[in-house]
């Protein structure tokens, strides 16, 4: 058994270290590589070295793992070099010389483009209601630029058997660097044996990364018939949204109708791009009630590092967007934002079957807990008297407060449209001596307590006899683990193989073993679907207090209250503690916190349960709602408009100078 906890604990004898040379140009092509002389000890992989195919393969993705010629971005790997020690690996790739002929523009192919990466939903004719509207609302809001912060190092151990190939990573999608294996060394997949090291919940460079350091060290391994490793620090990068919303009044000063296009970078290949879009769907559709809407979506392809999973499928970010846009919609009707948005709450008939329904009992009653608890109301108020004063900060006489508050729904797992979760799978054993085996892909799930005790009830068994077992059988395939399917859609899978099992108990002989997958109908994201796109819907409020330092300009957190109903939880204090956890780390980069974290007074999380439904985790929801309430905190306490994400002292110094 696997005892190492981190790549860089994989040692071996005669084992190569490997080293990544990245392209230092944007877009254009290699005209030369000039190599230094080394000796036998060292190895060079191209992708003329490659036995198999240069492709990493995500779906109907097709990314090259080695650039060839063409460098399509800035940081795309050329070659990977490899060596007896890291230092002499490290002084090799510095006397490559790679000569460039630089592109100054970046003309992708119109057709790669726009073929299903550009989507258009409507209901209701909003065009006629904005021509006509006297009052019409423009926002546009920004994600910037966002990337991984340092964390556990990524990489991968290959090692040639008599077998095949042994790789050891820590990738939370094992199977897809099982098949990145196979492809790229020529072996039939069952020649290639994966060994997962631990993982911590990572905001995505456990998904893609570990394929490409595994099929680099594999291609290294079999080229050299020697133990081979690489780790790289390569940081994973979020898309880039540009969201404008268009939002027609009606008499009352209550939105009508709307129009929304979103514009998302996903650097030069645009991976899950279809998923990304169902997944801005969900978040751009705004939880007030509108006559009519319709939203444009569409990907860009720029001369930049591959972006695509980052804490979720972009839903946070097209969440902070609505939520944003509500809060300026209230402050343009001068209402109060908790008012208004009580006003604005309906069930949402008008809305096509598939797009998520808002349910306005819930949201209300989420709403009005959170307003007491932040006693919001009475502090909303004195912070609008200050910003009516309309005072500049001072560093002597006078202080900039402000509350946010943003209310709204999460999703999780992929959607309806996603035809790949449907060849995902897990199976349940149940042996003599009531000995219950656990059969998935997915492994160091917090989510292993929740299957134990889940089977345990239904099989009648004691959860601490019931075993978690990882299976290098293609057939139990689990999908990645992102996206909180661990806590849905695996949960469920279990407890519908136990439910078998339960009704075959007594009856047939033992050991009974149940295997289930998914059965969805597979439907195109071009045919018209009657039903939502995600069946695991969460729903919270989130308010925000803040105050903006008068000297160094940075904004104090005073306190975060949030109220959320996600079904049952089993372990509500791990729940918070992970709540918890995310709105520091989320808030440290909100606020362009130069010391990589910031001090927050109170963080107050609730649970209600409205319905006796399955656990689902909220943290997506959290994370668009908070986006959402520090903006409009900062807003009241600058008198400013703030639109864009990240928003720290440099904004605010901009803010004070207009």
């Amino acid at each position: 058994m696997n005892t190492v906890t981190y790549i860089t604990a994989m040692q071996r004898p005669k084992m190569l270290y490997g080293y990544i040379l990245r392209s230092t140009i944007a877009h254009g092509t290699i005209t030369d590589i000039v190599l230094p002389d080394l000796s036998k000890d060292f190895l060079i992989i191209t992708a003329g070295d490659i036995p198999g195919s240069n492709a990493l393969r995500v779906f109907d993705e097709i990314v090259p793992l080695l650039s060839g010629e063409q460098i399509s971005y800035r940081d795309q790997p050329i070659l990977a070099v490899f060596g007896p020690d890291k230092e002499s690996v490290t002084l090799a790739v510095s006397r490559i010389a790679v000569s460039y002929e630089a592109s100054e523009s970046f003309d992708p192919d119109p057709a790669e483009t726009n073929t299903g990466r550009q989507r258009h939903i409507s209901w209701g004719g909003p065009q006629d209601i904005l021509q006509q509207a006297e009052d019409v609302v423009e926002y546009t809001y920004m994600t910037g630029s966002q990337r991984s912060p340092v964390g556990p190092p990524v990489g991968a151990f290959a090692e040639p058997t008599d077998a095949g190939m042994e790789i050891t990573t820590s990738s939370i999608w094992p199977f897809h660097v099982r098949s990145t294996v196979s492809e790229v060394c020529g072996l039939p997949k069952r020649k290639v044996i994966i060994h997962q090291l631990p993982y911590t919940p990572t905001v995505g460079e456990h998904l893609i990364y570990p394929s490409i350091y595994a099929a680099l060290a594999a291609a290294a391994a079999s080229a050299s018939g020697r133990p081979s490793r690489i780790i790289d620090p390569y940081p994973a990068f979020r898309p880039e949204l540009i969201i404008t919303r268009r939002t027609a009044l009606n008499a009352e000063h209550l939105p009508s109708a709307e129009s929304v296009d979103v514009q998302i970078n996903q650097g030069a290949f645009p991976l899950f791009a279809d998923e990304i879009i169902e997944h801005v769907i969900a978040g751009i559709t705004p939880s007030y009630g509108l006559d009519a809407f319709e939203a444009t979506i569409h990907t860009v392809k720029t001369p930049a590092a591959p972006r695509s999973y980052y804490q979720g499928l972009c839903f946070p970010l097209a969440l902070f967007s609505s939520e944003a846009h509500a809060a300026n919609l209230a402050l343009y009707s001068n209402m109060n934002p908790v008012n208004w948005r009580l006003r604005t709450l309906e069930d949402a008939v008008k809305r096509p079957a598939h797009v998520l329904r808002l349910r306005s009992v819930i949201m209300k009653d989420l709403l009005e807990q959170t307003v007491k608890r932040s006693d919001f109301s009475r502090k909303y108020a004195v912070y609008e008297m200050q910003k009516r004063r309309n005072r500049l900060i001072s560093t002597f006489t006078g202080y900039s407060r402000g509350i946010g508050i943003a209310s709204g729904r999460g999703i999780n797992g992929f959607s309806t449209h996603f035809a790949c979760e449907r060849n995902y799978a897990v199976s349940v054993r149940l042996d003599v001596n009531d000995q219950v085996t656990i059969t998935t892909s997915i492994m160091y799930s917090p989510a292993e307590v929740l299957w134990r005790t889940a089977a345990g009830t239904l099989l009648g068994v004691n959860p601490a006899q019931i075993q978690i077992r990882t299976s290098q059988n293609e057939s139990a395939n689990s999908g990645p683990d992102v996206l909180h399917r661990d806590s849905t859609i695996i949960s469920v899978l279990i407890t519908r193989c136990c439910e078998s099992i339960k009704s075959q108990r007594f009856k047939e002989p033992l050991p009974i073993t149940v295997k289930r997958s998914l059965k969805r109908a597979g439907v195109s994201a071009q045919e018209p679907v009657k039903r939502p796109l995600f069946h695991y819907v969460s729903w919270g409020a989130l308010a925000l207090e803040l105050e903006i330092d008068p000297v160094l300009l940075r904004p104090v957190i005073y306190g975060v209250w949030c109220t959320l109903s996600c079904g049952s939880l089993f372990d509500e204090q791990a729940m918070t503690n992970a709540i918890c956890s995310v709105i520091q780390d989320e808030l440290t980069v909100l606020t362009r916190s130069e010391t990589g974290s910031i001090t927050i007074d109170a963080i107050d999380i609730a649970f209600t349960v409205h319905e006796e439904t399955l656990s689902v985790n909220p943290i997506p929801n959290v994370l668009g709602l908070l986006q959402a309430a520090y903006t409009s905190a900062l807003t009241q306490a600058m008198n400013r408009s703030f639109t864009s994400i990240p928003s720290g002292p440099q904004e605010i110094f901009e803010a004070i100078g207009e």
